[in-house]
């Protein structure tokens, strides 16, 4: 089911999940993480959460329930509110870095679409939507 000109709803949610509620696993994800999906790939290329529909690994990078190996349930992923994004041109965790810095440049920007957090220190771009009660993007380590 395609979401908008980039992204399929299979992308935000495991296979399972997808096999078992087709086009009513959109419940599971909050419409402003697909918003920042787009936004991310529209500024920094082509990205992928999950590939498994193209027989690729990614599995656990969108929304996960008790069944997913991911599976916290603290975790924004949890509730569909976040995103472990991965970007064909970025590589490396310097890269990472650097989407990350741009983000804090423009923060303001980013917080008018609901992001509220930042992972650092992974090689990858996780975003969520959690509620922190203040003003600004919260970059946090694992």
């Amino acid at each position: 089911m395609r979401l908008n000109k980039y992204f399929y709803l299979q992308e935000f949610v495991p296979k399972h999940i997808y096999l078992k509620y087709e086009e009513k696993s959109l419940r599971f994800i909050d419409p402003s993480i697909i918003k920042l999906a787009f936004l991310f790939r529209e500024i920094y290329g082509p990205t992928t959460i999950n590939n498994w529909l193209w027989e690729g690994q990614n599995n656990d990078s969108g929304y996960r329930d008790s069944l997913s190996p991911s599976y916290s349930p603290t975790s924004q992923h949890s509730f569909g509110r976040a995103l472990d994004l991965h970007f064909l041109d970025y590589h490396s965790p310097e890269d990472y870095d650097s989407i990350r810095e741009d983000i804090k440049k423009h923060q303001n920007k980013w917080m008018q679409f609901g992001l509220t957090r930042v992972e650092n220190q992974v090689h990858w771009l996780h975003i969520d939507r959690a509620y922190t009660g203040i003003d600004e993007i919260n970059f946090f380590n694992p």
